[in-house]
């Protein structure tokens, strides 16, 4: 099915709604909400831009390239094209890095982010998942982007953990953003299979995949404008795609996740890491991992 644009009002909040009944009521119903203007731009997402272009820079200078004297304060796509240009595993070396950013880990734990947690999730006791990617994602490197999946296999936390979708820039719907099917974290786990048990790729994130991900191509499915500044907020049982640009060279992205410490599966089962902490979702979830038919 062709991806349909988000129409309704419902599901898009203004400031004064962000913690609002409705806004809660949205969210536990359809499995996401979308908070416009909840970040400030000069104090949440310029932090990060300047810490992008002191990275990019640093790597140009080691390469002997001068940096192109871009603006501090907005990424300089220039410059990182002009480093994957040179050599494409140093600007991998920039991806891993991001990883590490004052300005994402204080964005991770700013309060109001920890009292929409607390909210969505109905708890007082937040997990906060220390991986704090800055995706990056390339026009023309569409194999990295993710089909259908679901953000509980690689990170766990619990299972009515939140997701929040950040943009550093502008991201308008049908240029390459996120496309998410509504209520379908109502359905629980979905079924996974191991691709690289080993994980030779080295690639903890794409060792898995969700099983017959064709099925969801035929559910109604939607994409919106998400501004710079905005909160998408999903269910980390929302099933979601990456959709690849139309328009410009780079996405800039982070994503901040949340669990909830009360929960009691995840009590039981000792509050384990995600993938990136070495912990694979076969372990922890065999009733979740199916077999590739005819293997």
């Amino acid at each position: 099915m062709a991806m349909v644009r988000y129409q309704a009002t419902d599901g898009v909040f203004q400031p004064a709604e962000h913690f609002s009944e409705e806004c809660l009521r949205h969210y536990q119903c359809e499995g996401w909400v979308l908070l416009k203007g909840f970040y400030d731009t000069s104090e949440d997402l310029i932090p990060i831009h300047r810490e992008v272009n002191q990275l990019v820079n640093l790597k140009l200078n080691e390469m002997g390239v001068k940096p192109d004297a871009d603006s501090l304060d907005t990424i300089s796509n220039r410059n990182f094209l002009s480093l994957c240009g040179k050599n494409r595993d140093r600007a991998g070396e920039i991806y891993r890095a991001t990883r590490h950013f004052q300005g994402t880990h204080q964005l991770l734990v700013k309060e109001r982010n920890l009292a929409l947690a607390k909210l969505l999730m109905n708890t007082d006791y937040v997990n906060v998942i220390p991986y704090v990617p800055l995706r990056i994602d390339i026009k023309g490197e569409e194999k990295y982007l993710f089909d259908w999946h679901q953000d509980y296999p690689y990170t766990q936390g619990s299972m009515d953990g939140i997701v929040i979708w950040a943009p550093l820039f502008d991201v308008f719907c049908g240029e390459g953003g996120v496309k998410f099917i509504p209520q379908s974290h109502k359905k629980g786990v979905h079924p996974v299979i191991v691709n690289d048990k080993e994980n030779m790729n080295k690639n903890g994130a794409h060792s898995i995949r969700i099983a017959n991900p064709e099925l969801f191509e035929k559910q109604q499915a939607y994409s919106m404008d998400v501004m710079a500044g905005d909160a998408l907020v999903f269910s980390t049982l929302l099933v979601h795609k990456s959709l690849p640009l139309t328009r410009g060279d780079i996405r800039w992205t982070t994503q901040l996740r949340y669990g909830n410490f009360n929960d009691l599966d995840s009590i039981k089962r000792g509050w384990p890491g995600g993938m990136i902490e070495g912990n694979w979702f076969e372990k922890d979830h065999p009733e979740f991992v199916i077999t590739e038919r005819g293997k």
